[in-house]
């Protein structure tokens, strides 16, 4: 990974905040340098964590996640029916 100085950090920040015209990205292409690590120095600078925390809110609720169990097990019936329907295509076909 590439390590950057604190100078580095502070004049790419300041680039930043002066164009507000250009987008994150073209903001990193300008430095050469990848647009995830600005918008992580960014996201540090307000103050918002990069990871998410026990406080955020679940995603998902408990009807939410039988119902991505169940579609994932429906899923998985299909694949192994399409897969069936296949080899048995493929040895009529011959």
């Amino acid at each position: 990974m590439k390590r950057y100085d604190k100078q580095f950090r502070l004049s790419v920040l300041d680039y930043v905040h002066k164009h507000k015209e250009l987008t994150v990205y073209e903001c990193s292409r300008v430095f050469g340098m990848g647009y995830s690590t600005l918008n992580r120095w960014l996201r540090e600078e307000r103050g918002e964590k990069a990871e998410p925390t026990k406080e955020q809110p679940m995603l998902f609720n408990d009807d939410d996640r039988k119902e991505i169990v169940k579609l994932q097990q429906e899923l998985h019936e299909a694949r192994k029916t399409l897969k069936v329907l296949k080899d048995a295509f493929e040895l009529l076909g011959r």
